[in-house]
């Protein structure tokens, strides 16, 4: 269950047993499905005319704004000693600074 989840046991590994030699399971394709993500992006712009045909344009843009913590993908290799484990956390909230002179 989804309340059940966490970093280290993202799913049930017990639940998968290796086939037999030379065999395929039983189990269909893309049947585990990884964490989602939500992602909040913004930007503020500032435009300032210099002159008669000459503006000066200051942007500031944020990526992942609330700085939201979402998960990679899951590990799904069978025998691995971190199947169903998730091996790490995507980029943080960045924000950058931008100048353009428009002329």
């Amino acid at each position: 269950p989804s309340d059940q989840r966490t970093a280290f046991r993202y799913f049930n590994p017990a639940a998968f047993a290796r086939p037999a030699d030379f065999t395929y399971g039983n189990a269909g394709k893309w049947i585990i499905r990884g964490p989602g993500s939500f992602d909040l992006s913004a930007f503020a712009l500032k435009e300032i005319r210099v002159a008669e045909r000459a503006t000066v344009q200051l942007r500031l843009e944020a990526f992942n704004a609330l700085n939201h913590l979402y998960y990679t993908d899951v590990n799904s290799q069978l025998g691995s000693p971190i199947f169903g484990q998730v091996s790490g956390v995507a980029t943080q909230r960045y924000v950058q600074l931008g100048g353009k002179f428009i002329f």
